[in-house]
């Protein structure tokens, strides 16, 4: 139960964190909406991946490689439907979602401390 809690916290934090990045740099509410749709798509299987991985297979000092790794896949995932949804070129929603990416992700190293 404390699992769902922190990954609902999780995904939560991150639509905030890249919503409010979205609605200043974008100011558009499709964009926004886009933003909402591809982190319920993507933040809870990262998490629920990372957690399968630590808690069975204990990968310890992998961890942040395994994060990364994810991310990348994020990105380049969020980038693709980005651009399906907003009718952009892949190139310029690659930069978007590695931009909101790198701040939610920043976001939870700077304060996971004080969220977690």
């Amino acid at each position: 139960m404390r699992s769902l809690y922190y990954l609902m916290l999780a995904l939560l934090v991150t639509i905030l964190v890249e919503g409010c990045i979205v609605a200043l740099w974008k100011r558009n509410r499709r964009f926004l909406m886009c933003s909402v749709l591809c982190n319920i798509a993507t933040n809870p299987l990262l998490n629920v991946f990372l957690l399968i991985l630590r808690e069975q297979f204990g990968i310890g000092g992998a961890y942040h490689a395994m994060v990364a790794a994810g991310e990348i896949l994020v990105v380049l995932f969020e980038a693709f439907l980005y651009s399906v949804y907003m009718g952009r070129s892949y190139r310029s929603c690659l930069l978007v979602s590695l931009v909101l990416n790198l701040s939610s992700y920043g976001f939870g190293i700077v304060f996971g401390d004080l969220i977690w």
